[in-house]
């Protein structure tokens, strides 16, 4: 993670994001739970910010490490510090609850994805069926962006690094490779419906 970004030190942007839209998140997710009409047309948006701002919750306590470590001790920074660990302590980002949590979280952003995509978000599968493809190149890009970049780069990194990548490769192979096979398979269905049976030829014979 760099340690500085347009001028500032990382961990003073994400420090705001995180303080700014974790308790809109929050409020979201009341909002989705005890209204309808919300739960119909923001639900999905609301799932996945408070994902997003969850997971800046580590990335911003990991900076503010970071920029302790070069600045010089003093008991405002150590009382920072100590509040942050206790926002991570919330999050409960890594611990065993958060994996119990992700076991019914996932499977149920993957449907409501599925089922009840916005508009909006449907235009990233109005090229094709890009699911295939994604599926089969996204473990070759994972493994060139390990070699290129190394253990440092962690899982987010690395989906940030291989996302528009296997995406187009997936878009080529449905226009190049998949769609056009498809579209030989009534053909050969054809062919197979009209080649003599063997039945058929002992009878002729």
């Amino acid at each position: 993670m760099p340690e500085n970004l347009f001028g500032l030190p990382t961990h003073v942007l994400l420090q705001h994001v995180v303080v700014v839209l974790l308790p809109i998140a929050a409020v979201g997710a009341l909002l989705v739970a005890v209204w309808a009409w919300y739960r119909h047309h923001l639900g999905v948006v609301t799932l996945v910010a408070t994902f997003l701002v969850t997971l800046a919750v580590p990335l911003t306590t990991q900076s503010g490490e970071s920029l302790e470590g070069r600045l010089p001790d003093s008991p405002s920074i150590a009382a920072h510090a100590t509040a942050g660990d206790r926002v991570l302590w919330v999050a409960a980002f890594g611990t065993q609850w958060v994996r119990a949590a992700a076991m019914i979280a996932i499977p149920y952003l993957v449907l409501i994805l599925a089922y009840r995509t916005p508009r909006s978000i449907s235009v990233i599968t109005r090229p094709g069926d890009l699911s295939y493809g994604i599926y089969v190149y996204s473990f070759p890009a994972q493994q060139v962006a390990a070699y290129a970049f190394g253990p440092k780069l962690g899982p987010l990194g690395m989906l940030g690094v291989v996302a528009l990548p296997v995406y187009g490769l997936a878009f080529l192979s449905w226009r190049l490779i998949e769609a056009p096979a498809l579209r030989l398979k009534p053909r050969a269905r054809r062919a197979v419906d009209q080649r003599p049976t063997l039945v058929q030829a002992a009878v002729v014979d």
